[in-house]
């Protein structure tokens, strides 16, 4: 079996296990989403810190860019929506730190807030399991529900593995994002009438294998179009850089995005969110 084989076949299995919940509540009842504010928590995906000269997101970070460059931003823009707040950390990154996050929010509206939740990367980079820190992530949504919010979008790690330089401990990204899916589909499926929490694996994982496989250039899959998606444009590293542009690559350093890439991640969320709130 050839390596583009490989990626997607791994990948679709991953898709396969986790798609199913993308329908946590009653996957027959439509619970049409339409904010006005989008609230982004965990690590530097969500970091709306994003312009050059003193941003802190871990990106290409480029001069007079906002918030529309991390995936909160454009998950926002996507939706129509300009009050995009978040309280992730470029420094903060760990599923632990969500609760600090979360202590920031007073109570969410069921009907108005949709929290986009970006974190996991840092905790397998350190060698966490996914069953080990699965409990933190579920308790740390419970209390969004509990405050009143109805609809959770949950970004699953990617598989660090294809990333420019691989990280420790890349080679259980796959497991790890099962083991939170799994989790997640336990605590909270069947629990209320519609989807409040989506995992949003499907169609990103599938389609980050495919990305990061090909190595023909433009490419361009329907959520955006890439001029690398193997190689970073800010070289080694794991803080990203200052740069005029991003080049059109997904990686800006070891294993963190550009802006390209983030906004390439909010499409494939927002395609996942299809399942119930739109």
């Amino acid at each position: 079996m050839n390596k583009l084989l490989r990626h997607v076949f791994h990948a679709l299995c991953a898709v396969l296990f986790v798609t199913v919940l993308a329908a946590c509540g009653s996957s027959k009842t439509v619970d049409p989403l339409t904010p006005s504010r989008v609230i982004g928590l965990g690590d530097t995906l969500n970091d709306i810190s994003t312009a050059a000269g003193g941003g802190t997101a871990h990106t290409a970070r480029i001069a007079g860019a906002d918030a529309d460059a991390s995936v909160v931003g454009h998950l926002a823009t996507l939706f129509g929506v300009s009050n995009v707040v978040s309280y992730a950390s470029s420094t903060n990154q760990l599923i632990s730190d969500l609760s600090a996050q979360i202590d920031n929010l007073g109570g969410l509206s069921a009907s108005a807030d949709l929290v986009v939740i970006t974190v996991g990367t840092q905790d397998i980079i350190l060698g966490h399991s996914g069953t080990s820190v699965a409990p933190t992530l579920v308790s740390q949504i419970q209390r969004l529900l509990d405050k009143g919010a109805r609809h959770v979008l949950v970004m699953p790690p990617l598989d660090l593995s294809k990333a420019p330089t691989p990280p420790a401990n890349a080679a259980n990204a796959a497991t790890f994002a099962a083991d939170l899916s799994s989790a997640l589909q336990n605590a909270f499926s069947g629990r209320y009438a519609n989807n409040v929490v989506i995992y949003g694996n499907n169609p990103l994982s599938l389609n980050f294998a495919l990305a990061t496989a090909s190595r023909t250039y433009p490419y361009s899959d329907g959520y955006g179009t890439f001029n690398d998606t193997y190689q970073s444009i800010c070289g080694a590293g794991t803080t990203g850089c200052d740069r005029a542009d991003d080049g059109g690559y997904l990686f800006a350093d070891n294993y963190n995005l550009t802006p390209t890439g983030n906004r390439w991640v909010a499409q494939n969320l927002f395609a996942a969110t299809g399942s119930g709130w739109r």
